[in-house]
């Protein structure tokens, strides 16, 4: 008997020694969250006329990009913090915005906002990283006045047309 019994119980060892625990990147990768209930639709990255041909898809299986399009009802900032707190809820992860983001910046050729979470499981880590960009700033530059005031820009902004990239990416050791 302790023949066969041994037998199942070293396959059982080498079984489970193959297997690997998820990683963080496994685990960011299955708990990004739905942004539908934010008033966004999700599109195939790389298709968007902001997030188009810059778009670079994820090197690695392992790593996944989600786009989405939409409106932002009450600006791209605003909209930015929302779905960081999404990200943050689902994956359990620390805000490291001020570390891995550029500030949020508008500019006559583009209006960005950049969140970023860490996420650790173990001894493994990936960032997921937020961007919110107008989706067409030609349009809605060309929506304003000459010498527009800063509550016009505002009001433009507001429910001005969006791409939302959340993304997971390889932190290095």
């Amino acid at each position: 008997m302790r023949g066969p019994f041994l037998g199942v119980v070293l396959a059982a060892a080498l079984a489970v020694a193959g297997c690997s625990a998820p990683t963080a990147a496994d685990e960011a990768r299955e708990q990004l969250p739905d942004l539908s209930g934010f008033g966004l639709a999700s599109f195939e990255c790389g298709t968007g006329r902001a997030l188009g041909s810059d778009f670079t898809p994820p090197s690695d299986d392992t790593y996944v990009a989600q786009c989405w399009a939409g409106s932002a009802t009450s600006g791209i900032d605003t909209l930015a913090d929302d779905v960081q707190r999404e990200v943050l809820a689902a994956t359990g992860g620390e805000d490291v915005s001020a570390e891995a983001c550029a500030r949020d910046a508008s500019s006559g050729s583009a209006s960005v906002a950049c969140r970023a979470v860490l996420v650790t499981k173990v001894d493994t880590r990936v960032l997921v990283r937020t961007l919110v960009v107008l989706a067409d700033i030609d349009a809605l530059l060309a929506d304003l006045p000459d010498n527009p005031t800063d509550a016009e820009i505002d009001a433009a902004l507001n429910g001005a047309d969006v791409e939302v990239l959340v993304g997971t990416e390889p932190i290095a050791s």
